[in-house]
């Protein structure tokens, strides 16, 4: 029993009780408030909340804008604009980035911009947040179009307001500026936050641009345009201005504040809404409001002391442990739920750190073994054709191929016999793979051709793990290759992409095989179909945490195709 109410549950339950009983009382003391100082409390409210809306959009606009006009003060710009740069290439492009990292900054500033554009119109280039190049055909037809309206002015088209400048002093656009900076205002942003304006009473709240007759509704649903048609207000000289509306059956109490940009914000409350309770409780207001805010600060600092503090002493041994820290316990002086869930913790803590040691590093060392395995499993006969290659070669006193087969040779055993760790270069792992080409080259050089394409500068410092690559090549010559008499080609290329890097080993064998098959084998690691490939599929699951992987597909050449694509950096765009 004891227990049961020094519970977290029972102490909120009887402070929530008191508060209760003491809001009753209070309730019972309020007098009689009038409607209508119940309305102007509430045209206050609206008012406020209006304005603040008003004043942070035109505040935000104006910032936003501001950035723009200092964006034409880059002095990289001019070098960008005309056809004749004395930039060489990597200053251009230094350059291009530079202007384009001070577009992300202007258009990452606010959720109301939705997107920003620089036209070179010179250079036919284009510059977005994403993208540097010359333009498409859909950029070039929305220049011509954005050349038509005025410079600097607002205007509104395809649903969104923009902003062009040349950063020229006139006021229109000439036929051929040097630059055209567009930023884009994002509706659904001003939608949204013209929507946080009625979510305590209800209702609704639109803005109204006179100039591009514009009507933009926190509600598809709304009924803005019929409490637009029935205000009365001088839009030529419009004011703030409070007006009680009927629209279908319904009174409203409507507020109008007039824009910095020719418009007006409305925002309209059914009357009901806020003042239909107030005539039926009987209440004073702000002595209600005064006693409910001292309760709820109480409330919330009792709250705190004995919950939010044990939680969050909680969250910060979590997040202690997400950092790899296991030995730090937490401790409770009180006998609640808090003493329990502590306990607990302290025992996952001692849990997680045993299960490291048992499983993880186990696993690990499996990894390794599973890769020393695999180093031993190369075919013994490769290394016999080798000699017997460097033999004949010696023999016909070719000694310049006999030296370039002894070089790979030597390249290619030094790699497998080396003691080193598990993962390594891209680079080290494609010049072993080109090795084991080059000797196969030789040996099988009048019926197989090998086409090996060439590493991304960017990629060679990539890390992964050891013998992922020869063995696929290995693969193709004995399954695909082999008994080939003539016209063999094995082609190995590098793609990077928008995911990362995509390296293909192909082949133009005459495989009986299902690629499909293959691939559901491979999945299921059915060793007697896949068995060779088995061990690279999933050591690049693990090593990349399931981002990578083998794929087998049918080869545009004919044969089988066996794809990885290795996760990580992308290209510069």
């Amino acid at each position: 029993m004891r227990s049961r109410f020094r519970s977290i549950r029972a102490k909120l339950s009887i402070a929530f009780v008191l508060i209760i009983l003491a809001i009753v009382s209070i309730t019972i003391v309020l007098h009689v408030r009038s409607t209508e100082a119940i309305r102007a409390s509430i045209y206050t409210e609206m008012l406020n909340n209006v304005a603040y809306y008003q004043q942070n959009l035109d505040g935000s606009i104006d910032s936003i804008l501001e950035l723009q006009i200092d964006f034409f003060q880059d002095r990289k710009l001019p070098f960008l604009s005309g056809k004749d740069s004395l930039l060489n290439d990597y200053e251009r492009r230094e350059a291009y980035l530079s202007v384009q990292e001070r577009l992300l900054t202007i258009t990452g500033v606010s959720e109301l911009v939705e997107s920003g554009i620089l036209y070179f119109p010179k250079t036919g280039y284009a510059i977005t947040e994403s993208r540097i190049g010359t333009m498409t055909t859909a950029q070039k037809a929305e220049l011509e179009s954005f050349l038509s309206y005025g410079n600097s002015d607002m205007y509104f088209k395809d649903g969104h307001f923009f902003v062009a400048r040349t950063g020229e002093v006139r006021t229109s656009f000439s036929s051929n500026p040097n630059q055209l900076f567009v930023i884009s205002f994002s509706t659904d942003e001003i939608k949204r936050e013209l929507k946080q304006l009625t979510q305590e009473r209800g209702g609704g709240a639109f803005l109204f641009d006179r100039k591009n007759d514009v009507l933009l509704e926190s509600d598809e649903n709304g009924i803005g345009n019929e409490i637009f048609s029935s205000l009365k207000l001088d839009m030529d000289n419009p004011s703030t201005a409070t007006q009680r509306i009927r629209v279908n059956g319904k009174s409203y109490l409507v507020l109008v504040q007039p824009t910095k940009r020719d418009g007006i914000i409305v925002q309209y409350v059914p009357e009901n809404n806020v003042t239909g309770w107030i005539r039926q409780s009987w209440l004073l207001t702000g002595l209600f409001i005064a006693a409910m805010a001292v309760f709820a600060v109480l409330f919330i600092m009792y709250v705190h002391r004995t919950v939010h503090k044990p939680l969050d002493r909680l969250s910060k041994a979590f997040e202690r442990v997400e950092g790899g820290v296991l030995t730090e316990h937490i401790y409770h002086d009180r006998g609640d739920e808090f003493g329990y869930i502590y306990q607990r913790f302290n025992s996952m803590e001692d849990r997680l750190d045993q299960l490291i040691d048992e499983v993880y590093v186990q696993k690990n060392l499996a990894q390794k073994a599973e890769l020393k395995q695999l180093q031993a499993q190369i075919n013994p006969h490769f290394l016999y054709n080798s000699f017997f290659i460097l033999s004949r070669r010696i023999s016909r006193d070719d000694y310049e191929g006999a030296e370039d087969i002894s070089n790979h040779l030597g390249n290619y055993f030094k790699y497998l016999a080396r003691d080193m760790s598990d993962e390594i270069q891209l680079k080290e792992e494609t010049e072993h793979a080109r090795s084991y080409a080059a000797i196969q080259s030789a040996r099988f050089s009048s019926r197989i051709k090998i086409e090996f394409g060439e590493l991304p500068e960017e990629w060679k410092s990539f890390m992964v793990p050891r013998l992922i690559l020869q063995p696929l090549l290995e693969n193709s010559f004995k399954y695909g290759l082999e008994d080939r008499m003539e016209d063999g080609l094995l082609h190995v290329s590098f793609t990077p992409n928008e995911n990362g890097l995509k390296i293909t080993v192909e082949d133009n064998g005459q495989s009986d095989s299902d690629p499909e098959a293959m691939q559901s084998a491979l999945e299921t690691q059915e060793i007697d179909i896949v068995s060779g490939m088995i061990n690279i599929h999933r050591r690049l699951k693990i090593y990349f945490h399931g981002e990578s992987g083998l794929k087998i597909s049918r080869s545009e050449l004919g044969g089988i195709a066996v794809s990885m694509n290795l996760p990580g950096r992308e290209e510069t765009k």
